[in-house]
């Protein structure tokens, strides 16, 4: 599930990046950033299905990269940007930086996903 998900991550980054083009890179989120925001989509049935959702689109999306599908992945994306909007506004910005130490709290949480 690790291997899936940091992929998952690095494929949602990707799709995410255009909407973070600056001149570098946005700084990782805080590892309190990262829990107060999978604290919120736990307690929030509505939040926990989008984000169920967008992890369901990242697996999409995935297969879509290995297929060099770049049609279905703007789609994909876009979908993924509009589902993370319900979650929180800071949620594209947030799993966009997600690293070694922050990623984990997000891995749990899908994890609840089905």
């Amino acid at each position: 599930m690790k291997t899936k998900f940091v992929a998952a991550a690095a494929v949602f980054a990707v799709l995410s990046a255009p909407a973070f083009a600056q001149d570098k890179a946005p700084a990782p989120a805080s590892k309190a950033d990262v829990q107060k925001l999978a604290d919120s989509i736990k307690g929030d049935k509505a939040k926990l299905d989008a984000f169920c959702q967008v992890m369901k689109l990242d697996d999409e999306a995935a297969q879509a990269s290995e297929k060099n599908d770049q049609k279905k992945l703007d789609a994909l994306s876009k979908q993924m940007d509009e589902t993370g909007k319900k979650i929180s506004a800071d949620f594209d910005k947030i799993m966009s930086s997600l690293d070694e130490s922050t990623s984990p709290l997000i891995e749990e949480l899908a994890k609840t996903c089905k």
